[in-house]
């Protein structure tokens, strides 16, 4: 995913969001800004905020491995009841019924959160390049974003290592990380309903409204994602 640079008010910008959200940017923070201190709070403020976005997306990607591992060894699990985190489980078939569910969940808010996350990135940059020029022609708002940051990972490493042969492929291992959070655990939740199936057969009720909801927010979440590659263009 390649980051969406700020373009100037008078250019046409590729989506409608977009051009909305720059022109309120253009008519918000003049160029030569006219209160360089306001703009300074706003950055700092706007910083934390999609610092403590980042940190949610990494806090409900780990969550997810950790019950994508928990799924596997309740559906591997031929006991009644089971142990998890001191707290003990006595239906165990309902712990499988509800974990792609949960993960579902997870996976629709951190979908939600790179959006999020996309358009704090769009209006920093948008910020900085208006009231902070020098800094934006020589690429260095890039460092002002979080430290964890995914959508900023492929465009910060290549950054960093332009020049260079490593700089080459920069772009697709930054890719990664957002690319798995992105698009695994859709794979995993497949994977979870054929085994919930092939363990509980297809006239489960219980299973298939599992399902029904697991599905409606999985497809919710991919929905995010293709919103995000549109405006990330």
């Amino acid at each position: 995913m390649s980051e969406t640079r700020p373009q100037d008010e008078d250019s046409s910008p590729p989506h409608e969001e977009d051009r909305s959200l720059r022109a309120k940017i253009a008519r918000a923070f003049p160029s030569p800004p006219t209160n360089q201190d306001a703009a300074k709070d706003f950055l700092v403020e706007l910083r934390t905020n999609w610092r403590d976005t980042e940190k949610s997306i990494s806090r409900m990607a780990v969550l997810i491995v950790g019950l994508a591992a928990v799924f596997e060894v309740v559906i591997n699990n031929s006991a009644s009841e089971a142990t998890f985190m001191f707290i003990k489980l006595r239906n165990i078939n309902s712990v499988a019924y509800a974990m792609p569910v949960l993960i579902a969940y997870l996976y629709y808010h951190v979908s939600y959160l790179f959006l999020v996350t996309h358009y704090f990135m769009v209006v920093h940059d948008g910020v900085v390049k208006r009231t902070l020029p020098d800094i934006y022609d020589n690429d260095l708002e890039k460092l002002l974003a979080p430290a964890n940051s995914l959508l900023q990972d492929p465009d910060r490493l290549h950054f960093l290592t332009r020049g260079s042969h490593v700089g080459r492929i920069t772009l697709g291992t930054g890719a990664i990380r957002p690319l798995v959070v992105l698009s695994g655990p859709p794979g995993f939740l497949a994977f979870c309903y054929v085994r919930l199936f092939e363990n509980y057969g297809s006239s489960n009720g219980v299973l298939w409204l599992s399902l029904c909801i697991g599905a409606a927010l999985t497809i919710a979440g991919v929905t995010h994602v293709v919103l995000l590659m549109k405006y990330s263009d």
